[in-house]
């Protein structure tokens, strides 16, 4: 069983959600996102996990 943690890049989540990556960038700093983590300068990734809670969280069916 693998111990690691899956991450999604923020590129993904912008278009999966069909929003800037701005808009997601000014929820996280509202305190509305997951945290964001930065590996190396550009490339921000999210935990796969808490994005997906957090999306069953705020997006209507």
């Amino acid at each position: 069983m693998k111990n690691e943690e899956e991450w999604i890049l923020f590129k993904e989540i912008s278009e999966e959600l069909k929003i800037p990556e701005r808009t997601l960038l000014y929820y996280q700093q509202q305190g509305d996102f997951p945290d964001v983590y930065r590996f190396g300068k550009k490339h921000r990734r999210v935990k796969r996990k808490d994005f997906e809670s957090w999306k069953a969280q705020h997006l209507e069916k």
